[in-house]
């Protein structure tokens, strides 16, 4: 038992040290602190008198005196405590204002930013669904890719055996024959030359191809010029004019949830700056 309330006073004695070091430490004091301190201690010691000397008809003497300041001196910290810890609050109450109105802005615009993002995420995916397929370059099977096959093969037939300039004189023999023909005829000229290939001798059938090549390469030719590609058309989807306002949104969403942010943490910085001090309390 007596180990106990060893314990628990120096708990108690403890606790008071504390406190008073908290009163004196903690606050940069003013002539309005100190009347205020003086007035409660002054109120805490007679309320404990009146107790002690009404309430428990305790003789007046130094018995009475030494309850009443052993009673009086805890009550008073405990009064000086609660009176300064409201006096700081009411000093943080500017910083907290801000910092909780900081707070609400900065998730709504995190909330409006959110619905950007989702936004512009499902108009990106309707523009590519809507967008066409990319093109693909020349393939040996493509209109480009047969012409470029067909006049690789004119010029390694030409430039091959140590002939050049008579080969290059019949290739534009055959290339003036062919441009002065009329569509019809160049489709039967082919026919014939690839009828005259199948029973060729071995020294023709490289000049039979080139002149089918040749052949061929006017025919895509004239398809091109009779069938030109049709442009891409200028105007976008209205997807695409969606997506851009979107997406100028989100920018400037983004711009100010930054700026939000910057200036809470500015503010949050200011609060703990000021209560690593003594705070006064003027």
């Amino acid at each position: 038992m007596v180990e106990y309330l060893f314990w628990a006073g120096a708990g108690v004695l403890l606790g008071l040290i504390l406190a008073g070091d908290y009163i004196l430490t903690r606050f940069r004091h003013t002539a309005k602190s100190r009347r205020t301190l003086t007035l409660e201690g002054a109120g805490s010691l007679v309320f404990v008198a009146a107790v002690v000397l009404v309430g428990f008809r305790v003789a007046f003497g130094w018995a009475a005196l030494m309850w009443t300041l052993g009673v009086a001196i805890p009550v008073f910290l405990c009064v000086a405590v609660g009176t300064l810890e409201v006096w700081r609050r009411r000093k943080l109450a500017a910083y907290d204002g801000i910092i909780r109105q900081l707070r609400r802005d900065l998730q709504k615009r995190r909330d409006d930013l959110d619905r950007l993002i989702w936004q512009s995420r499902d108009l990106e995916r309707r523009s590519r669904a809507s967008a066409p397929p990319p093109s693909a370059g020349p393939t040996p099977f493509s209109r480009d890719g047969e012409a470029a096959r067909l006049r690789h093969e004119v010029e390694a037939w030409q430039g091959a055996g140590g002939l050049a300039r008579i080969r290059a004189l019949k290739v534009d023999e055959w290339r003036a024959e062919v441009q002065g023909a009329e569509g019809g005829s160049l489709a039967g000229r082919r026919r014939e030359l690839e009828t005259a290939l199948r029973d060729a001798a071995d020294e023709r059938r490289d000049s039979l191809r080139v002149q089918i090549a040749l052949i061929r390469l006017q025919e895509l030719e004239t398809d091109r010029v009779e069938k030109p590609a049709q442009p891409a058309p200028d105007a976008k989807p209205a997807a695409d004019f969606g997506l851009e306002a979107v997406r100028r949104r989100r920018g400037d969403e983004e711009r100010e949830v930054a700026r939000l942010q910057a200036e809470l943490d500015q503010w949050q910085r200011e609060r703990t700056a000021f209560l690593r001090q003594r705070i006064p309390l003027d």
